[in-house]
């Protein structure tokens, strides 16, 4: 008997009922037997608890049990995959964030830069239509004229020449 054991198994040799199998392919099988149910009853209802116990040859109690366990594991998966979808919401709405504060500046550069070249403008067209004014060329004071300045000047000028001969002549007889 402990030969049988040491023996590789060959899944041919074995008689069709304990024949292994991938879990592929028993979900293949039971996918099919499902068919086949379908088509032999004619209804297209789910299975029930009691029907899946009695093609895989388990109680009931045992079916529902591993339902409660797949339920229970596809509950989890769908909670991973809300976590999942409310941190990308939260990312999307971030990115979103981003998007308009950096729309609201450049809508903000944007109006002054209007801003900017209105004021220039405008400036632009005051100075235009302004009218120069030219003011006189400035003139230096002028000393004021009256009739006695003229006498006093030619005065002046003949008093210069007296002081001037005098200091010759008294030059002129000192010298030997």
């Amino acid at each position: 008997m402990a030969q049988e054991y040491q023996q590789p198994v060959d899944s041919t040799s074995e008689p069709p009922h304990t024949q292994r199998m991938t879990a592929a392919e028993a979900r293949a099988v039971i996918d099919l037997w499902q068919q086949e149910r379908v088509e032999q009853t004619g209804l297209t209802d789910k299975p029930a608890v009691p029907d899946v116990a009695e093609g895989l040859d388990i109680t009931v109690e045992d079916v529902q049990r591993l339902l409660s366990e797949v339920r229970a594991r596809r509950l989890e998966e769908e909670r991973a995959l809300t976590v999942e979808q409310f941190v990308m919401v939260v990312r999307l709405a971030e990115e979103e964030r981003k998007l308009a504060e950096t729309q609201r500046q450049r809508a903000d550069l944007r109006r002054e830069q209007a801003e900017a070249e209105r004021r220039r403008h405008s400036r632009t067209l005051r100075q235009a239509r302004a009218p120069r004014r030219v003011s006189p060329p400035r003139r230096l004071p002028q000393p004021k004229q009256d009739a006695l300045s003229g006498t006093y000047q030619v005065a002046g000028i003949i008093l210069f020449l007296w002081f001037a001969c005098c200091l010759y002549y008294i030059v002129a007889t000192a010298l030997p």
